[in-house]
C-alpha cells in the first residue's frame, strides 16, 4: 500500500493544481516503492485534497493524467 504524506503550501503560492487549473493549497507525496526518489508528488487544490484525504488515488492519478495530456497539447 502507498504512505501518502500531506503538506500545506505556503499561503502566497500561485502553483496551479496537478489535476486541475485551480490555485495548489496542498502538496502530497505519494511512496510508491522503498527506493529513494521513486514518490509521486502532486500539488492540490482543496477539492483535490480532499479526494486524496478519502485515499480514493485511482481518481487523483486519473486526473492527473488528463491534465498533463490537456496543458501538453495546448503547448
Amino acid at each position: 500500500m502507498a504512505k501518502p504524506y500531506m503538506y500545506k503550501l505556503h499561503p502566497k503560492s500561485r502553483k496551479l493544481c496537478s489535476c486541475c487549473d485551480e490555485v495548489a493549497v496542498k502538496k502530497i507525496e505519494i511512496q510508491t516503492s522503498w527506493f529513494r526518489g521513486d514518490d509521486d508528488v502532486f500539488l492540490l487544490c482543496p477539492s483535490h485534497a480532499s479526494i486524496a484525504e478519502q485515499n480514493k488515488f485511482d481518481d487523483l492519478y486519473y486526473d492527473n493524467a488528463m491534465t498533463k495530456a490537456r496543458r501538453s497539447k495546448a503547448a
